[in-house]
């Protein structure tokens, strides 16, 4: 459904807004979230790994270059653009180093499901090659 479309994409607009309030009112209670090289369940783990990641991150911008839904699932294609405070290791890269004040951009693909009240199920990325 398009109202799925848009909280989607409200959730990658707090990514790069890093509002964590707004991830929160998106999440299931009960949330997979497979992303940022993480692999946790639960609307607290969920949450924590964005709120440590938004600490390491210094600006996000994300640009959408396709989005397809299909019943409760939303596809979109996006580049991703981060520019980290400090060393880190690149979470789909884990022998890469990026520097600080580096910014690195990827291709993803975010495959998010919604349950049936309209919140976040669950968020899988994909790194595009």
């Amino acid at each position: 459904m398009m109202i799925w479309a848009d909280k989607a994409k409200q959730f990658l607009g707090a990514i790069c807004s890093k509002d964590i309030t707004i991830m929160e009112g998106l999440f299931a209670d009960d949330i997979k979230f497979c992303s940022w090289g993480c692999n946790v369940q639960g609307k607290d783990a969920a949450l924590k790994v964005n709120r440590d990641h938004i600490k390491l991150v210094k600006e996000t911008k994300i640009k959408i270059h396709n989005t397809a839904y299909k019943d409760k699932y939303i596809c979109i294609e996006c580049n991703l653009s981060h520019s980290y405070k400090f060393n880190i290791v690149d979470a789909f890269d884990t022998a890469n180093v990026k520097l600080a004040n580096s910014t690195i951009s990827i291709s993803l693909v975010y495959i998010i499901e919604f349950n049936d009240v309209g919140k976040i199920k669950s968020i899988k990325s994909y790194k595009l090659k």
